[in-house]
């Protein structure tokens, strides 16, 4: 008997048994036994290891001297259990993770360049679990979990995906050839330029007849933006350029507008003074732009019809 219950495949011309407990056993039963006479002496005797490897051993030994050893040998069933708990990128768990889900497609942050830390929670504590990568995000990873019975696997699949880029932001703005500034010497600019100020006044010196080339710097790569547009009014100097930013996940949009105008002419002086249709006196002083009050003297005899 085991635990007080029948072993059925005994037979007392059988003398050895290989005796297979379920898995997470963790006590040994308890072996008890009828005799097959009164003058039966029997000796029980077992040899176990931590793991409940072992053997009991039954010696019955007849009225008459004669022996007969029957052994049992123990041992308990290895997991099948090849499934893990969880998988953790960076610490954090996979959004949407199934002990029996095999392919995962994980998404990291914008600008990544190498592999995340790939942990896991083991579903058994007889699990063997080997991570399988050549440390490149395009290659991706692979979790090998073998339980414990060497036999049953389970292999999770990690592939990785870059996030595209949610700027949107220029990182300054040229007017032939000079950035957006206080400083500008080709333009009067009511701010200067900044990532997130999207509205600006531009002056142009009177008699500028042309719009200077507009050009931008962005804070990315071009490749790494959706799309960089420019849109100029109709009357380049008198209207608004338009510099519209989208980002590569289209998420989001920055327009910078340029609002262009000509200074308006400060010169309220003349080049020079003339008397039509005569010869007209000297001027003293002589006329000069900067001069406003002269002295005329003209010949004896001159009227005013002359």
């Amino acid at each position: 008997f085991f635990d007080d219950m029948p072993f059925d495949a005994f037979d007392a011309d059988t003398h050895l048994y290989d005796i297979t407990l379920p898995h997470g056993t963790t006590k040994l039963p308890i072996i008890t036994w009828e005799q097959g006479d009164a003058y039966q002496n029997v000796v029980l005797d077992s040899l176990f290891t931590d793991d409940l490897s072992g053997r009991y051993t039954l010696t019955v030994t007849a009225e008459n001297g004669i022996t007969t050893t029957y052994t049992f040998n123990i041992s308990v069933a290895k997991s099948s259990d090849a499934l893990l708990n969880n998988i953790l990128v960076d610490g954090t768990g996979i959004n949407g993770f199934s002990d029996d889900k095999a392919d995962y497609t994980i998404t990291l942050p914008y600008g990544t360049t190498s592999l995340p830390e790939i942990t896991w929670e083991t579903g058994d504590a007889g699990q063997t679990v080997e991570l399988v990568s050549d440390g490149s995000i395009a290659s991706g990873a692979s979790i090998v979990v073998t339980a414990e019975d060497g036999t049953t696997t389970m292999t999770y699949n990690l592939a990785f995906v870059i996030a595209l880029s949610d700027n949107a932001l220029l990182d300054n703005i040229f007017i032939g050839g000079e950035a957006l500034d206080s400083l500008a010497t080709g333009f009067v600019v009511d701010v200067t330029f900044n990532p997130e100020q999207y509205e600006y006044n531009i002056v142009f010196p009177y008699g500028t007849k042309t719009l200077p080339a507009i050009t931008w710097q962005a804070q990315l790569p071009d490749s790494e933006y959706k799309s960089i547009t420019l849109t100029n009014a109709d009357d380049d100097l008198h209207g608004t350029s338009v510099i519209t930013v989208v980002s590569q996940d289209e998420m989001q949009t920055n327009e910078y507008m340029l609002h262009f105008s000509v200074a308006l002419s400060d010169n309220n002086k003349l080049n020079d003074l003339y008397f039509a249709d005569i010869v007209y006196p000297e001027f003293d002083p002589l006329f000069n732009p900067d001069t406003t009050e002269y002295a005329l003297v003209f010949e004896i005899g001159t009227s005013e019809n002359n």
